[in-house]
């Protein structure tokens, strides 16, 4: 049995670890039209900035990678096994379909109908991903949340938002003040949300940390994951179109015959637009820890390479140790859950070697 005051003093560093503010929350803006060799280095300032959770005493040393911002959290207990200016703000961009699809779920059944009004789709421009929705049609929402998931519809994610705000009473508006009050709930400290889809705007921006939070969230959804780990679905013909509409699976690490597959992905979110360049939220399972990686401001397919490489830093570094094999530190009286109560730390030769000697 483990020492309870030795094992509270580095439980407590751990806590900490997940906890402190890692940087100042500062936004980041890319140039429009900026040159390939412009991108370039940015791409090598982002590398050269230093990994903050490789500061901590006696925690393992994580690799560096392109994202501006990037982290690795334990989904069910909220610790950070690494991070990288993780509440600095960016623009999200398409991951910000994982909490309109946490709304919607919150407030609505896979039953109900998604209306498509004129609204839903005239917003759109050149180069925004669709599925061809048409004005007067209808989905379920269990259908529209894989085109808002897989293919990352937006005009799908506008009437997703539309038609769950009316259930709810309002209107579009009432639904992306749901999106806010949701992200607060859960904890998020650097985010705003104006749209339901990521598409730009300056004040919608959130934090790799806030993502983490809401990923987590979304994961614990049943529909979440049935959806986000599927490769292809087919929409029925609707109301007004008469034809299948096919949307695929964006995120790569879920294909198996892709050079990014990553066999313990979960399911995730794809994410990009000029001003927040590669976004990516993912969430993996090796059968002992469930987590969830973001990298934001991150370069085309380094957003696979950074987020195998933290993956692997957090399965390869980090275990479970159960709470029920140990002393209670002074002052605990009892756990919520006294058998699954866990803490996520380095393995224990590492995190007590300075007192055990060993």
């Amino acid at each position: 049995m483990i020492n309870i005051k030795r094992y509270g003093t580095l439980c407590l560093s751990a806590i900490l670890a997940a906890a402190f503010v890692l940087t100042p929350a500062v936004k980041i803006f890319a140039e429009e039209g900026d040159t390939a060799a412009d991108r370039e280095t940015q791409r090598q300032t982002c590398y050269a900035e230093p990994t903050d959770s490789n500061g901590l005493t006696n925690w393992p040393q994580g690799p560096a990678v392109y994202a501006d911002s990037a982290i690795v959290m334990d989904m069910n207990s909220g610790a950070i096994l690494y991070g990288k200016q993780i509440d600095k703000q960016h623009y999200p961009a398409s991951i910000t379909k994982l909490l309109t699809t946490l709304v919607a779920l919150d407030h609505a059944k896979l039953t109900d109908k998604v209306e498509f009004s004129q609204d839903s789709i005239s917003f759109l421009q050149y180069g925004d991903a669709h599925i061809g929705m048409r004005a007067g049609e209808e989905l379920t929402l269990e259908d529209s949340l894989y085109a808002v998931l897989l293919a990352s519809a937006n005009e799908v994610s506008y009437a997703v938002a539309e038609s769950v705000g009316k259930q709810m009473g309002g209107d579009y508006n009432t639904f992306i003040e749901a999106m806010n009050e949701e992200s607060d709930a859960l904890g998020c400290t650097g985010s705003h949300w104006t749209n339901a889809n990521g598409l730009h705007d300056e004040q919608h921006y959130t934090t790799a940390h806030d993502m983490a939070l809401i990923g987590a969230a979304v994961y614990q959804k049943e529909a979440f994951r049935t959806i986000a780990q599927s490769l292809t679905h087919q929409i029925p013909p609707t109301n007004l179109v008469n034809e299948v509409r096919t949307v695929n699976q964006k995120h790569k690490m879920l294909w198996p015959q892709n050079a990014n597959y990553y066999e313990y992905c979960k399911g995730g979110k794809t994410g990009y637009t000029d001003q927040a360049r590669t976004t990516l939220v993912t969430m993996a399972d090796n059968g002992e820890l469930q987590l969830v990686a973001v990298v934001l401001y991150d370069f085309g397919s380094d957003a696979y390479t950074d987020t195998r490489a933290i993956f692997d830093y957090g399965f390869n570094n980090f275990s479970k140790v159960m709470l029920k094999d140990l002393e209670k530190a002074d002052g605990v009286r009892s756990y919520k859950d006294e058998e699954n109560a866990y803490v996520v730390l380095p393995p224990q030769r590492e995190v007590f070697r300075s007192e055990s000697g060993s």
